[in-house]
């Protein structure tokens, strides 16, 4: 009888320090998963950021030329509201609480023989406290300088 007793105190200190060590490491399993979560969110908004861009530089000179100035666009719970500029654009992924900014501005290089116009194009990607930010000049030709 004392065996069975001293077997069951042995059970009870044996789940007592399984759980202690346990119990945190469950904790730390919901971490991960969490921080998991927001990094695959970050990833989804720097794809629509990348689609967004190359669809824009994708544009035409003359099509873009029309929409010369700064737009800000808030989306809301996944609504973006758009514009002839935006009509076409396909986002890969939902959208969630963001803003996007587009500037378009004209600038033209002279020479002695010819001058040379271009756009400048500026598309700003922000979302809660992480902004993406892409400067690019396209031409009648297409695009030509790329910097991120």
């Amino acid at each position: 009888m004392r065996t069975k007793g001293m077997m069951l105190v042995e059970v009870v200190i044996a789940v007592t320090i399984f759980s202690l060590a346990f119990f945190p490491l469950l904790n730390f399993n919901q971490n991960i998963v969490a921080t998991n979560n927001q990094l695959s969110t970050l990833e989804n908004e720097k794809h629509n950021f990348l689609f967004l861009k190359k669809q824009l530089i994708g544009q035409k000179y003359n099509f873009l030329k029309n929409f010369i100035g700064t737009r800000n666009y808030e989306i809301t719970n996944g609504q973006l509201i758009r514009d002839e500029l935006l009509k076409d654009i396909f986002f890969p992924y939902n959208l969630t609480t963001c803003q996007i900014t587009i500037e378009i501005s004209p600038l033209t290089i002279y020479s002695e023989t010819t001058n040379y116009d271009y756009l400048f194009l500026k598309v700003m990607y922000t979302i809660k406290n992480k902004t993406f930010s892409s400067t690019n000049f396209i031409s009648s030709e297409g695009e030509i300088k790329n910097e991120v």
